[in-house]
């Protein structure tokens, strides 16, 4: 994770440091024009350092979210490996998987809010899946 976040403020202060060097003689002229032009700079710098640190958090939360979803995913991946079933949640759905009697995978997908408000339950998606146990929980990730 920490490689990823160094990665992504390295990559965050080259695009800036291009930035600044393409625009640099038009902000000197523009900085030059204005009355107070310490002031403009020093808002102008401002703004400009604020921008890249709401960019870098921005990348770092993706990052992390991602990492979190796949770690949460090969969890329920390895669980299906060990246990031949799983049930788990994602996205407001909720997943079962079970391995058939014939190697195959059957994957089964309900609304959350079946379970939640005590409804009948109704499949809104499933089907088979003859791939791997990662196969399997990725099968209808993928179309919901």
């Amino acid at each position: 994770m920490l490689n990823n976040i160094i990665e992504i403020i390295k990559e965050e202060l080259a695009s800036q440091e291009v930035y600044l060097k393409q625009y640099a003689g038009g902000m000197r002229k523009y900085i030059e024009d204005l009355q107070d032009s310490d002031e403009f700079y020093n808002e102008a710098a401002t703004l400009g350092a604020i921008a890249s640190v709401k960019s870098i958090l921005k990348k770092i939360y993706s990052s992390e979210a991602q990492d979190s979803t796949t770690s949460y995913l090969d969890e329920k991946i390895r669980y299906l490996e060990d246990n031949e079933n799983v049930v788990f949640e994602y996205r407001q759905l909720i997943y079962k998987i079970f391995l058939t009697s014939e190697g195959e995978y059957d994957v089964s997908v309900y609304d959350l809010e079946d379970i939640i408000y005590g409804d009948e339950l109704n499949v809104v998606d499933g089907g088979v899946c003859t791939g791997s146990a990662k196969d399997a929980v990725w099968f209808m990730l993928d179309s919901n």
